[in-house]
């Protein structure tokens, strides 16, 4: 091959080569003593490097809610409806007592900073008070007014009467042959209108005279003179 063959090939491959390929001076040409023909060596195009994503903030963690620990907390039922839950208030305990007129009873109730019972005479229809009770607690008598309701209840006829008598330190008590009567219009002049509901009930704050024990000795006296037995019914809680 003559030298101006070999410098023609040389620029037909330089012309035919692809974009980005580089002659390499390594291939020869059989049976050619002039230089050797270039060899093409494929470059690959470099690529533009990718843009990193912005981190991704994670969102905040929110406490969890504190679980209510009441028991009376409402419970979610299979249909999305709240279902309550029985209250864990123990409920209060009621006890009775019976004393016989002219007669004094005793019994222990739990120690706690108020007394609370029920009292009425047994008798057929609702009648007028009588002042027959007596009552002391650890040995002391039970003086101190009541909480819950007025010293001069108000009859259905606009009177009153004395529910403590001071001289005697005796509290009056309904006739009665329930613990509802006197609460009930139907009883006309003998119902109790004020404090409604309360016309049965004492309350009395014995923070003074319930002393360190785990109970308190309750004594209840009868001075009733026309045989009917004092009824009560007392609350702890």
């Amino acid at each position: 091959m003559t030298r101006s063959h070999a410098i023609a090939a040389i620029l037909a491959t330089l012309i035919l080569a692809p974009a980005g390929c580089t002659p390499s001076p390594s291939a020869t040409r059989p049976g050619s003593t002039d230089s050797p023909a270039p060899t093409v060596t494929a470059t690959a195009p470099t690529s533009s490097s990718p843009t990193p994503a912005p981190p991704v903030t994670p969102p905040p963690v929110r406490p969890a809610s504190p679980v209510p620990t009441s028991a009376a907390t409402a419970i979610p039922s299979p249909t999305g409806t709240p279902s309550p839950v029985a209250s864990a208030t123990t409920p209060p305990v009621v006890t009775t007592l019976t004393v016989p007129a002219q007669t004094t009873r005793e019994t222990t109730v739990k120690t706690a900073a108020s007394l609370e019972l029920e009292a009425r005479l047994d008798a057929t229809t609702a009648g007028d008070p009588a002042e027959v009770m007596q009552v002391r607690l650890n040995g002391q008598l039970i003086r101190q007014a009541v909480t819950n309701r007025s010293l001069f209840p108000v009859r259905g006829d606009g009177s009153t009467f004395n529910l403590y008598n001071p001289e005697s330190s005796r509290w009056a008590v309904l006739f009665s042959p329930d613990y509802v009567a006197h609460d009930r219009a139907a009883s006309g002049t003998k119902q109790i209108t004020s404090n409604s509901g309360q016309a049965y009930r004492y309350v009395w704050d014995v923070s003074a005279q319930k002393g360190t024990a785990g109970t308190m000795t309750l004594r209840i006296d009868n001075a009733t003179v026309d045989r009917a037995p004092l009824l009560l019914r007392i609350t702890q809680r």
